[in-house]
């Protein structure tokens, strides 16, 4: 039997955003951007650059910072649900952090001009 492949509203998980949105909301919220698939390792965004407000649909990103040292430190590890570049798409401020893949990871992506739209 083939499973039907699962939506983005049933991977989120529990994610709080979502659940502050109204049903219509937060299916106009889903119903924009699109899902992009990262390799672990692979880089999500990098400081420095502006982005898209995203959410991690599975796998997880690790953020990031490189000290004076040069040596990588890790942030946070967030995972489906959570929410990744939101300050740098309400902002319009770049990243100050890189955002890595941890493990196979799709991420929703809404760029600022849809999320303004709604």
């Amino acid at each position: 039997m083939v499973e039907a492949e699962p939506t983005i509203t049933s991977e989120y998980g529990s994610p709080a955003l979502l659940e502050e949105l109204s049903p219509k909301a937060r299916a106009a919220l889903l119903s924009r951007g699109s899902v992009s698939f990262y390799h672990d390792g692979t880089c999500i965004f990098s400081r420095g650059e502006t982005g898209h407000f995203k959410t991690i649909v599975s796998g997880a990103a690790r953020l990031e910072v490189v000290d004076i040292s040069g040596r990588t430190v890790e942030l946070v590890v967030v995972g489906p649900g959570q929410m990744i570049g939101e300050t740098a798409s309400l902002t319009g401020i770049p990243h100050i952090h890189d955002a890595v893949a941890v493990g196979n990871t799709r991420v929703h992506h809404i760029a600022t001009p849809e999320l303004d739209a709604l």
